[in-house]
């Protein structure tokens, strides 16, 4: 089998998800390693652009690998049949994680154990509307719609829908919905809400609920769907998480 620079570039890449897919790395671990800028790693990882000979020379010493190494595959099996669905084409691998993950930077997963699989196409025809700046921040993750949520914002939402939440989208947009991070009044209180408690997610006194966002005067508003659900004031702009941008309902 004849071998080029572009086909060792695919197994590099295929070996660095590999191992991502086994829990032993991170995108945010090999920029560390390697001193380049965490957006540059992502990029080749999600096939977006190449590398030069001096790149993979400095990626092949921070992994302790060789050519021959990329010559033979290498890795678990299980993990390289996944790393290698992450290049299928036309389909892009998302990472789900639950409300307290949700705003992490970068978010290790494992192909097809808690990742969701979209259409390449539909992610790229959506265009960031950025507020706050965050190119550190992966773009898309997918979070489960909780019980909570549900009943908020029904029957825009239900119940174990999954939803994918562009995190590059933080400018309020009227009619779209957002994964807010916020402070729970009932929590702070030590009291219980009387609806579905699985919404009260992360530190003491904070929640992350999806909701509207609607300018009032010089304020922004969340709004659920359901009117029983009081309105609140929008504290802090960085606290908008990011807009969701599709919704997959699975029953």
């Amino acid at each position: 089998m004849g071998t080029d620079f572009r086909w060792l570039q695919d197994r590099l890449r295929q070996r660095l998800l590999a191992e991502i897919a086994a829990g032993e790395l991170t995108g945010l671990e090999l920029a560390r390693q390697t001193g380049f800028r965490q957006a540059h790693i992502s990029n080749f990882l999600n096939c977006k652009r190449g590398l030069s000979l001096e790149a993979m020379d400095e990626i092949l010493r921070a992994r302790k690998l060789t050519l021959a190494n990329l010559m033979q595959g290498g890795g678990k099996a299980k993990a390289r049949r996944r790393a290698l669905q992450a290049n299928s084409p036309g389909i892009s691998w998302i990472p789900l994680v639950d409300a307290k993950n949700c705003h992490a930077s970068e978010v290790p997963f494992a192909l097809g154990r808690n990742a969701l699989a979209v259409m390449s196409e539909r992610l790229g025809r959506m265009r960031p509307q950025v507020q706050v700046p965050r190119p550190h921040w992966q773009r898309f993750v997918a979070m489960r719609v909780e019980a909570s949520e549900a009943w908020a914002m029904a029957p825009r939402l239900e119940r174990g829908a999954m939803v994918v939440v562009d995190r590059h989208s933080n400018a309020v947009e009227a009619g779209a919905i957002y994964v807010v991070r916020r402070t729970n009044p009932l929590a702070a209180r030590g009291t219980s809400p009387s609806k579905p408690k699985d919404s009260l997610i992360g530190a003491p006194g904070t929640q992350v609920v999806m909701r509207y966002i609607e300018r009032v005067g010089k304020e922004y508003v969340l709004r659920a769907e359901r009117r029983e659900v009081a309105l609140e004031t929008l504290e802090d702009q960085a606290d908008v998480i990011g807009r969701v941008c599709m919704v997959i309902n699975i029953w």
